[in-house]
């Protein structure tokens, strides 16, 4: 009984069976073994594509949201910032108006 070992220098040709439309690898004269890794290979490639796909729309929608953020921060920095200076301008004020000298 020969034994047939599976390794790329042994790798003769590769040849489709068009009767079932499957792919062969014909390996060093020993009968032909079906490349299920292959089709394996493939259907991880596939995934790895569609993951990195995700992994850009959720970058893009982190960038979105960061940039809508710092935009909602500066508007509330500057309310704040008018506000405060709107306290200032009144405690000045009262303090005037009171005689204590201030400001």
């Amino acid at each position: 009984m020969k034994q047939c070992v599976y390794r790329e220098a042994a790798v003769n040709t590769l040849s489709f069976n068009s009767s079932n439309n499957n792919l062969y690898n014909v390996i060093d004269g020993c009968s032909s073994v079906p490349l299920a890794p292959a089709k394996h290979i493939s259907g991880l490639y596939t995934k790895w594509e569609q993951a990195m796909r995700d992994k850009d729309g959720v970058e893009s929608t982190i960038k979105m949201l960061e940039s809508t953020h710092k935009a909602e921060l500066a508007t509330q920095l500057a309310q704040v910032r008018e506000e405060m200076a709107g306290k200032i301008a009144e405690a000045r004020e009262k303090e005037r108006n009171e005689g204590n000298g201030f400001g």
